[in-house]
């Protein structure tokens, strides 16, 4: 494919993302967002059920919005090639007094969102090896809290993140230590 731009910013009327889509329906859209109303890309979540093992495995796909060569327009699958914005960045920017959240993928920041309405929730796309191909200059000199998976790639995300905060220059950092988002809930309200 004869790429000639991603789009940072999706032009007004491209065509939806679910008249793209092809076969199974998401089970979730994330919206990423270039500014407050701005849309960037989207990230595209399947949960399915492995019937070898009887557990849910998730498949997890980029859109972007592209030009090519010969000035078609399109979405495709893809990861942007610019630094991506962060997740709910239009509450980012909404609340701008309000502690930040961050928390391991998207799906974790719509149930956070539900739970904890004190804070702006979000995180990075990408998972948790793609920190730093996120713009977090947005969240310099708030007040940041992050939570992350008690695994291997929970905790290199969690350094990763740290880093990268640490250079923006925050005006607090706070690690909550927990596994699932109701014990979060727990060390918050407790």
């Amino acid at each position: 494919m004869n790429i000639k731009q991603t789009f940072r910013v999706v032009p007004q009327t491209p065509l939806s993302i679910s008249n793209v889509i092809k076969g199974q329906i998401p089970t979730a859209i994330y919206s990423y967002y270039h500014d407050q109303d701005q849309l960037s890309f989207y990230v595209l979540r399947w949960d399915k059920l492995d019937p070898r093992t009887g557990k849910i495995t998730k498949d997890i796909l980029p859109y972007c919005y592209i030009k090519l060569k010969n000035g078609e327009c399109r979405w495709v699958i893809k990861w942007p090639d610019f630094l991506r914005p962060l997740y709910n960045l239009p509450d980012i920017l909404n609340f701008p007094y309000k502690p930040i959240l961050i928390v391991e993928g998207e799906k974790v920041v719509e149930a956070a969102r539900k739970a904890f309405s004190e804070w702006v929730v979000t995180t990075s796309s990408g998972g948790s090896n793609a920190a730093d191909k996120s713009d977090w200059s947005i969240l310099h000199n708030r007040i940041i809290y992050i939570s992350y998976d008690c695994d291997k790639a929970g905790i290199k995300y969690r350094d990763k993140v740290i880093e990268l905060l640490k250079n923006i220059g925050v005006k607090e950092l706070h690690i909550i230590q927990t596994e699932k988002l109701w014990g979060l809930q727990n060390a918050i309200t407790t």
